[in-house]
């Protein structure tokens, strides 16, 4: 383990506590980057562009999980379809059902 020393508190920089490893240990520090003008942090670690990225890449992720979504009843709405392209004596029950199943998924 090596020595570690307390780094000095700068208020001219951005006020975020940064993890960096150094053999296998976390170590901490302030961040090395100036703060923005009327804030005390960083672009980087601005807590409004942090909540803006998070909300972008979780919409992202919904997206993403609604193609997939789609993609894993796939061989259901086949099924469906060929029961009534087979000649199903109601076509539009059964097109109904599919389409409540998919709808009353768990997400």
């Amino acid at each position: 383990m090596g020595i570690q020393r307390k780094e000095t508190y700068r208020p001219e920089r951005c006020q975020h506590e940064v993890t960096f490893y150094q053999s296998n240990w976390p170590n901490h520090k302030q961040c090395d980057r100036k703060h923005l003008p009327g804030s005390q942090f960083c672009k980087q670690h601005d807590p409004a562009a942090i909540a803006a990225r998070r909300a972008e890449s979780d919409k992202r992720g919904e997206i993403a999980w609604l193609k997939r979504r789609k993609e894993f009843r796939a061989e259901q709405f086949f099924d469906a379809l060929k029961r009534i392209a087979d000649g199903d004596n109601n076509p539009r029950e059964t097109a109904r059902e599919a389409i409540a199943s998919f709808l009353d998924a768990p997400t």
